[in-house]
């Protein structure tokens, strides 16, 4: 191995374990991998793969209407920095199909290196919950209402779940949940066709890392991933030969440990269960302000779909100009929230308004065709990663985010845009 193929690989690795702690220092490190790529030359070869490859071009499309939308945009300060802050959606896609293989065992590495970085951070979480007794979970109206629907339940377990357990890394307990889900993925696909074959010591190592996955997961209390593990927990039932595999067993494991646990651990119960069943969650309050999360999302899907009506159906209304159309929106029709939020939460409502219908076409190009290649090769790893990315997509704007733009960026060129598609060689597949 060059040199460079080994910085280019530690470059890689070392941005995927600093993910979860550092956004800063991940760009440093794919700083690293950008320039060993471009050092490296070859650049009619690599104009050979890029142009092999249409699905690289769906980003490339989707990152040049975010360029034309600034042509229309208002405020075009916003709108560069919001293309800058989307750059690796481009470049990583581009890099990993002109790069050469960095071979399959490379990529087991690095993502299990991730899946480590990860239970890390869960450690270091639990541990700042145990030395630090502040309770910042809830707003004194939501506190209220959990404290009223589950009035035996221990002060403890509020500094174990939702964001007072997130901020341990100083993370949203969603984008940590999604990393935490994708974690189950890697794990559960690198060693679903070897659980049977492995020691009892193994099985019960590989067993406990996924359960306890699946325990902070629920923990952190973010119901949309939750749901997601859940059904992908389903999916795997189903995928797996119907005989008493062993990994068929993890998986009915795994979704009947979360299923108890949403029912007895207090906040995933309450935010799950309880809250989004109460119709007062749902309404504004007295003075025209929504309080609770369920409202407080409804008032943002509202002020979401005006806006949709008010621009131009077909560009929007500008790359730069989304939040400030969502306020201008919510402002007029008097739209308020507690944590006085205008973003829709939700990646196609705010692609819609930014971009109109020609963003929103490119983006669920640039997840469906790569989908539905996937499942011609069969490689449910991919699927399953698409799918979590996909349903955090529905609650939360997650490529406005680094924390979701550098992962979905990182793990969709890894997983797709290089060439060890883990299906086709039935090494990290399952069915």
């Amino acid at each position: 191995m060059s040199l460079r193929a080994a910085i280019t690989g530690i470059s890689l690795a070392t941005a995927i374990v600093l993910l979860p702690f550092s956004t800063l220092f991940c760009h440093l490190a794919l700083g690293v991998f950008t320039v060993c790529w471009v050092t490296e030359g070859d650049w009619r070869e690599k104009k050979k793969r890029l142009m092999r490859n249409p699905f690289a071009w769906t980003y490339i499309v989707l990152f040049l209407i975010h360029i034309a939308g600034v042509a229309w945009s208002e405020n075009r300060a916003n709108a560069w920095f919001n293309i800058e802050k989307k750059i690796l959606l481009l470049l990583l896609p581009m890099m990993m199909v002109t790069l050469p293989g960095l071979g399959k065992e490379i990529i087991r590495r690095v993502l299990l290196a991730f899946v480590a970085a990860c239970i890390m951070g869960s450690l270091i979480c639990l541990g700042a919950g145990l030395m630090d007794p502040v309770t910042s979970n809830f707003d004194s109206a939501t506190l209220s209402l959990y404290q009223s629907l589950n009035p035996t339940a221990a002060p403890f377990w509020l500094r174990f779940s939702y964001i007072e357990l997130a901020s341990g890394i100083g993370m949203h307990p969603t984008y940590l949940a999604m990393y935490l889900s994708f974690c189950i993925i890697i794990l559960f696909h690198t060693y679903a066709n070897e659980l049977d074959k492995r020691s009892p010591l193994k099985k019960g190592a590989i067993t406990g890392l996924i359960i306890y996955l699946a325990v902070f997961i629920v923990m952190l209390s973010s119901r949309i991933v939750t749901l997601a593990t859940m059904l992908l927990c389903i999916a795997a039932f189903f995928r797996l030969p119907h005989r008493p595999t062993y990994p068929r067993v993890v998986s009915v494991l795994v979704l009947t440990v979360m299923l108890i646990l949403v029912a007895a651990y207090p906040v995933p119960r309450y935010r799950s269960l309880q809250e989004p069943f109460i119709a007062e969650s749902y309404r504004p309050g007295t003075d025209g302000v929504y309080r609770y999360s369920t409202g407080i999302r409804k008032s943002l899907w509202i002020i979401g779909n005006l806006s949709i009506a008010q621009v131009n159906p077909v560009f929007g209304a500008g790359t730069g100009d989304v939040d400030d159309t969502l306020r201008k929106i919510g402002e007029q029709h008097g739209i308020q929230n507690s944590i006085s939020s205008y973003d829709p939460h939700n990646e196609f409502i705010f692609v819609l308004v930014g971009l109109g219908l020609s963003g929103l076409i490119c983006l669920i190009a640039c997840l469906a065709l790569p989908a539905w290649e996937a499942y011609r090769q069969r490689n449910f790893m991919y699927l399953s990663f698409l799918f979590l990315f996909v349903a955090v997509c529905l609650t939360e704007s997650v490529l406005e985010s680094q924390k979701g733009i550098v992962f979905f960026s990182i793990f969709n060129s890894i997983l797709f845009f290089q060439k060890h598609v883990p299906a086709s060689s039935g090494e990290l597949a399952y069915g």
